[in-house]
This record gives structure tokens, C-alpha cells and sequence, in this order.
């Protein structure tokens, strides 16, 4: 009886371990399976997350029609400086169209409109409304919407006076413009008073204005966004030409009048020295 009733507590006790590594096992089951699918639904979370997000931020910088050309050009006016800054469309952009444009922070702006056929002209209507910029380092972005055309241009006033002098006498004007976007082809182009004499290298000549000052600019080809580009153009200044010329005639008037004075001279002692002969 008693090695019977040991070998019933045997069986007992082995029942009851193998029960109660049959739950373990179980229990380790539904924790790997709830595991397996807490991941699979973190998993689908982050890519409907990336599926919101992502197309949005692509959709933004779409929202903004890329410019192929952009040109930063100041002019010369009686009390100061302006700039101008144009952006030409891709030709395959389709209108209307958003587009962004910035210029240096602070300045006071005066018109900013489409471009039409033949150039910005006083009938030329700007975009409705007051335009408010946003501000980024350093520029001023103002953003609107183009009906027409594929160009638009953004006119305004200078702070100070952008040209100083050198040691050497000459002056010099520097253009800096940072473009928003990739571009093709960026232009930095500056007037200087008529009669002056460029001394930079690479420096382009451009046009001519109804008053006579001179456009010289520089290309930039495949600028990358946020890219800062700058460019000098030294000149002699029309004064110093102006002097320089003075001195010249007057230096020739001088050459002219002591080889007069030279001939008379010589007269003047031949004639003295045949009359001595005579005698």
C-alpha cells in the first residue's frame, strides 16, 4: 500500500508539472503573439503616419513653381539706389502658379507684379492687395500668385549707398543675392555712371540706360538653394577719367605749345644770324 500510494504521489506530482509547464508554455505563446502584434501594429502606424506626412511636405515644396532664371540688377537714381529682382518660369509651368521671391530684410518695397510683354512699363499692374513677406535669414520672401505671365519682377529701395571707394581711387559696387531654390542661371548686374572704365575681370556688359550709365553684370550656371553668390565690379569713375582725359589734352596743348615756341625760336635766331652774315 505504501510504495502504491508513493507511486500515486509520483504520478500526481509529474501530472501536475507537465500542467503546469503546458501553461507556461502557453502563457510564453501569448506573449511572443501579443508581441509579434503590438510590432505589426506599430509597423502600419508609422507608415500611415509617413504615408500623412510625407506626401504633404512633398506637396508643399511642389506648391512652389521653381524659377529657371533669376537676375538681381540695381539701378542708379538721383537720391540713392534701387534693386529690381526678376524670376523667369519654367516654360512647362502651367498658370496660375505660386511663386516666391525674396530680397534683402528690411527694404522698402514699391511694386512687385507679373512681368508683361515688353516689360514692366508705369500702366503695369502689381498684385492685388498688401503683400506681408515672412523672414528668413536675412531676406525678406514674399509669395503670390501669377495669372499671365512667367515672369515677375519685385522693385524696391536701397538701404545706403552700396558703392565705396578704394585706395587705389577706383570704386567699387557689390551685388549679393542667396536664391530660395535651385536655378539654372542667376545674373547679379549693376549700373555705374556713364563714362566710367570697368577694371574686373569677367565683368559682362549688359545695356545702356536712358540717362547713359552702363549695366555690367556676371552669370552664375546651376546655383543650389540658399547658395550665397557675390560679385564686385570695380570701375574707374567718370571724375577720374574726366581728369585723367583734362590732363592728357592739357599735357598735349603743352607738347603743341613748346614745339611752336621751339620753331619760333629757331626762326628768330636764323633770321638773326643771316642778317649778321649780310653785315
Amino acid at each position: 500500500m505504501l510504495m502504491t500510494a508513493q507511486k500515486t504521489g509520483k504520478k500526481v506530482a509529474m501530472t501536475s508539472n507537465s500542467l503546469q509547464l503546458r501553461n507556461s508554455h502557453s502563457r510564453g505563446q501569448r506573449q511572443f503573439k501579443a508581441l509579434i502584434l503590438c510590432c505589426v501594429i506599430f509597423a502600419l502606424c508609422l507608415s500611415m503616419g509617413f504615408g500623412l506626412v510625407l506626401p504633404s511636405a512633398a506637396q508643399a515644396s511642389q506648391d512652389i513653381a521653381p524659377f529657371s532664371f533669376l537676375q538681381y540688377k540695381q539701378f542708379r537714381v538721383p537720391d540713392g539706389y534701387t534693386g529690381a529682382v526678376m524670376g523667369i518660369l519654367y516654360p512647362d509651368v502651367e498658370l496660375p502658379a505660386t511663386v516666391q521671391i525674396a530680397v534683402p530684410e528690411g527694404v522698402d518695397v514699391y511694386w512687385f507684379g507679373e512681368v508683361p510683354e515688353g516689360g514692366v512699363n508705369p500702366e503695369s499692374v502689381p498684385f492685388p492687395g498688401a503683400l506681408e513677406p515672412r523672414t528668413a535669414d536675412g531676406m525678406d520672401i514674399y509669395t503670390a500668385v501669377v495669372q499671365n505671365s512667367h515672369t515677375v519682377q519685385i522693385e524696391f529701395y536701397l538701404e545706403g549707398f552700396p558703392v565705396r571707394s578704394l585706395p587705389n581711387g577706383n570704386h567699387s559696387i557689390q551685388i549679393e543675392y542667396t536664391p530660395l531654390d535651385d536655378v539654372g542661371v542667376m545674373r547679379l548686374a549693376a549700373f555705374i555712371p556713364a563714362g566710367s572704365v570697368v577694371q574686373s575681370p569677367g565683368a559682362e556688359y549688359m545695356a545702356t540706360s536712358p540717362t547713359g550709365d552702363i549695366a555690367y553684370a556676371y552669370s552664375f550656371i546651376d546655383i543650389e538653394a540658399g547658395q550665397r553668390l557675390s560679385f564686385d565690379i570695380e570701375y574707374i569713375p567718370p571724375e577720374v577719367t574726366a581728369r585723367e582725359n583734362a590732363d592728357g589734352v592739357a599735357g598735349g596743348i603743352m607738347v603743341v605749345a613748346g614745339a611752336l615756341l621751339l620753331t619760333a625760336i629757331i626762326a628768330i635766331v636764323m633770321v638773326l644770324f643771316m642778317k649778321a652774315r649780310k653785315k
